[in-house]
């Protein structure tokens, strides 16, 4: 048994308790044999350029993707120990979907993970939600349905969704999706109020100008890439890949007046939670 087997096997027994300092113990092991490889995650809403965002990371960083979960398709991408210690040698970039709940966090905290958060206007997420479900549900049949489309976790549908009329679809994604970005985006901001060492990312920021976001990153994060690494991210995560493309502002009058107000209020239960970002409080007016 090689020492990262015995140590994945030591981390199993305290995975599911509240071991803390048994993981902490795990950690500083791994992190004498291993040194200061990057270990980011980059959590996101869906449909926020997260591929593209961390295909710069992995390039400007020179370390593989990893994903640090054992299920995705139509279940919250909730992080789990045992992918994250098979990751640990080389160092990772990790893209996922989840919320901050206390046991995301304790992983975050005690395996030294460092999370940028990417967020977009809430309507346009939602305009790019409806479009690759329709997409999606055309592309593919039965299970691999199930098992492909990520963002079956907020918007539980069946292939039947592609036969609704516009506003019916709409309906669903403000009734289901909408809540879950709404509150995505306000429980990260809490975290980070209590004292998460997390950096921010806009759509509108990283697709406006993918050089200067990724080098503010690299800079909020403390990962030492330079000048030259940026260029070469940049350079190579703009080769044709199967990357979302849209623009910023795209979901402005997609939806109907009272699926308006039923977002609206969505954000007004966050009043400290600076939803402005994402097309809702007061200084947002609204509107997107």
């Amino acid at each position: 048994m090689n020492i990262r087997q015995r140590l994945r096997r030591g981390a199993a027994r305290v995975a599911g308790a509240r071991a803390t300092p048994a993981l902490a113990l795990g950690r500083r092991a791994m992190s004498g044999l291993f040194g200061g490889s990057p270990r980011v995650v980059v959590c996101a809403m869906p449909r926020s350029a997260s591929s593209f965002v961390t295909t710069l990371l992995a390039h400007a960083l020179r370390c593989p993707q990893r994903p640090l979960v054992t299920d995705y398709a139509d279940t919250e991408q909730n992080l789990s120990l045992a992918p994250i210690l098979d990751a640990w040698p080389q160092g990772f970039v990790a893209q996922h979907h989840f919320l901050p709940t206390a046991g995301n966090l304790r992983l975050v905290r005690q395996c030294g993970l460092r999370p940028v958060i990417l967020h977009r206007d809430v309507r346009d997420v939602l305009v790019s939600l409806r479009e690759v479900l329709v997409k999606r549900i055309h592309e593919l049949d039965g299970e691999a349905w199930r098992h492909r489309t990520s963002a079956l976790f907020i918007a539980p549908c069946g292939p039947e969704f592609a036969a609704w009329d516009e506003e019916r679809q709409m309906d669903l994604l403000v009734d289901y999706a909408a809540p879950w970005l709404v509150r995505f985006y306000a429980t990260w901001q809490r975290a980070c109020a209590g004292g998460l060492d997390a950096a921010w990312c806009g759509y509108g920021e990283v697709t406006a100008d993918p050089a200067a976001a990724l080098t503010r990153l690299g800079g909020a994060l403390a990962l030492g890439f330079d000048a030259s690494d940026v260029r070469r991210a940049v350079q190579a995560a703009a080769s044709p890949r199967n990357f979302n493309v849209g623009r910023a502002g795209r979901g402005r009058g997609a939806l109907t007046p009272a699926q308006e107000r039923r977002l609206v209020r969505l954000g007004a239960y966050f009043p400290d939670a600076g939803c402005e970002a994402i097309g809702l409080g007061p200084a947002a007016g609204g509107a997107s």
